[in-house]
């Protein structure tokens, strides 16, 4: 796993508590350029190094092409879980450093709610935050 990833887990696992415990909003977390990311209120954002995109709602949407998505519950400028508030549709868009975009899914969940899932090494070549994915696991995913 490389330093920066280490890095952007630690730095997201602290934002996320600190904004837990009312230590800061999601505005004063945010060490970015205000025209490169204008943040929803109360989601997570941390700092991260290079570009990042845009973590407005509007912005995610216009880019995956997904109008149902109506709310952003996470996003770091570099993943983001948008979702269509009162429903469990929830998908999740990586920043490709010009626009977002929903990485294909490897198969889907067989059991329980089903859902694209991804296999480990893919999660592991995206570098998505640890937890964000669903991973497909043996016996309860089938792979594309």
């Amino acid at each position: 796993m490389s330093t920066t990833r280490i890095s952007t887990r630690i730095a997201s696992a602290v934002a996320a508590v600190a904004l837990s415990l009312g230590m800061a909003t999601a505005a004063a977390a945010v060490d970015l350029n205000p025209a490169a990311l204008s943040s929803q209120a109360g989601v997570p954002v941390v700092n991260a190094s290079g570009p990042v995109g845009n973590c407005h709602i509007a912005a995610i949407r216009a880019d995956i092409g997904v109008d149902a998505m109506n709310t952003v519950t996470f996003c770091d400028g570099r993943w983001a879980e948008v979702g269509a508030a009162g429903s469990d549709y929830i998908l999740h868009a990586t920043w490709t450093g010009t626009r977002w975009h929903l990485p294909p899914f490897d198969g889907v969940t067989t059991t329980g709610l089903q859902r694209g899932c991804y296999t480990a090494e893919t999660i592991d070549r995206l570098g998505a935050p640890n937890g964000l994915l669903t991973e497909c696991v043996a016996g309860q995913s089938q792979l594309h």
